[in-house]
């Protein structure tokens, strides 16, 4: 696991032994973030954040500010040790780590431009739900892009899609499919 582009590209990163976290693989975060185009002083969300891989690649592409949603704390504490790898590459970038459950997260602070969630597999759909139904979040990330990882499971496509607002859109990169959501309606 790696940093695939910016100014703290090719850094590798710690992650958690096991399978407690997925990390989206390299090929389909390439593709997703030259989908996305320049994210110079974005504010980012990165939920369910893991190893923070996906909050990493955006600080090492710009992104100003970002905070890291993690519910373990072991997990939390490989964010930080990442964080400090590329912070030598990326001096100027925020970062803020919330270990909560998303959905006890108090949704404030800068607005964000792009959030991104990529929660276990097997929480994925009821975790989206509940964000799509949150008016807090709603608001606070009227503005913001949110970028969602499918589970690779038959029907789980469809299942999304009926939850999510209607300005979205489905992307497929290096054999994962993302939900891009461009408006919280």
């Amino acid at each position: 696991m790696r940093i695939i582009g910016g100014a703290a590209r090719s850094i590798p990163l710690d992650v958690p032994p096991g399978l407690a976290v997925r990390p989206t693989a390299d090929r389909a975060r390439e593709a997703l973030f030259n989908s996305l185009g320049a994210i110079n002083g974005f504010v980012v969300w990165d939920l369910f954040a893991g190893s923070g891989a996906v909050g990493l690649e955006c600080a090492s592409r710009g992104a100003k500010l970002v905070t890291f949603v993690e519910l373990e704390k072991n997990h939390c504490d490989f964010i930080q040790r990442n964080i400090d790898r590329v912070r030598r590459s990326v001096p100027g970038v925020a970062t803020n780590i919330v270990n909560s459950p998303v959905s006890r997260v108090r949704w404030q602070g800068a607005p964000p431009d792009l959030i991104f969630g990529d929660p276990p597999y097997a929480e994925s759909l009821n975790e989206f739900k509940q964000l799509m139904n949150n008016n807090d979040f709603k608001i606070f990330a009227a503005n913001a892009k949110l970028v969602w990882e499918i589970p690779d499971h038959p029907g789980a496509l469809g299942e999304f899609l009926l939850a999510a607002p209607l300005q979205r859109a489905v992307r497929r990169f290096g054999g994962v499919n993302f939900l891009i959501v461009n408006k919280m309606e």
